[in-house]
């Protein structure tokens, strides 16, 4: 062979539109078994995509040209670098997805660069009054003080929480069972003698993640509290 010639290989694809490929990708998401959380993550990400390319744009079509283009235009529309990187992220699975099946050639996808910012835990002073136990006979109220003392000692996800039941607990052992991770392992955790007597006081129905949201932002801001992140107990 004569020097200085390249043989490039060309990948032959099959040719598909965005739109049922998507729909295949969320297919496939869910038989991986998947969080909802995680798929529907993925379905308001990737569905953003989409939607902007055209559900009937053919795979193939795409180039980095292309994800340089809905980059631009979203950060045009006001969409911050930590949220396009995410939004990025879920595209490029996506993406990886569809050239595994053939319908298109691997292209490069870049996740744009962010300054990642500390986040500003609960002061000691904030959870003063947090943890204050209310003299209240409302119900919402007492549950809520109830879930600050648990998100606080543990710093477990809002996910894992709320799907404890009465079962997992083990007060005489101070540990709870937790079968619902990020991870998709199970495991035990030891709890303070504090939040064991708390717990022993406490009996109560699941939660959905925007009751548990709103309540604890309303009990935040009523105890003068304007922080009302779950996910900050962690941190603090």
């Amino acid at each position: 062979m004569p020097r200085g010639r390249k043989i490039i290989k060309t990948i032959e694809v099959e040719e598909c539109t965005v739109g049922s490929a998507s729909e295949e990708f969320y297919r496939h998401n869910q038989a991986r078994g998947l969080s909802e959380e995680t798929q529907r993550a993925y379905k308001s990400y990737v569905g953003l995509f989409v939607r902007w390319c055209g559900e009937e744009m053919v795979l193939s079509d795409i180039t980095e040209k292309t994800l340089d283009s809905y980059i631009n235009k979203r950060r045009k529309d006001g969409n911050k670098d930590v949220s396009l990187a995410t939004n990025m992220k879920h595209v490029r699975r996506f993406l990886n997805f569809c050239s595994g099946r053939g319908y298109m050639e691997k292209i490069n996808v870049i996740i744009p660069k962010f300054q990642k910012e500390l986040k500003d835990p609960y002061s000691d002073e904030e959870m003063r009054l947090l943890l204050k136990k209310p003299r209240t006979n409302n119900w919402v109220e007492y549950r809520t003080w109830t879930m600050i003392n648990y998100f606080y000692s543990t710093g477990q996800r809002l996910s894992t929480v709320l799907n404890i039941r009465v079962c997992h607990l083990d007060l005489e052992r101070a540990t709870v069972k937790l079968v619902w991770n990020k991870d998709k392992r199970q495991k035990y955790m030891p709890l303070s003698t504090a939040l064991v007597k708390v717990l022993r006081e406490y009996e109560g129905k699941q939660l959905k993640n925007r009751s548990a949201e709103d309540a604890i932002a309303d009990y935040n801001r009523a105890r003068g509290v304007q922080k009302t992140g779950i996910h900050l107990f962690r941190h603090t």
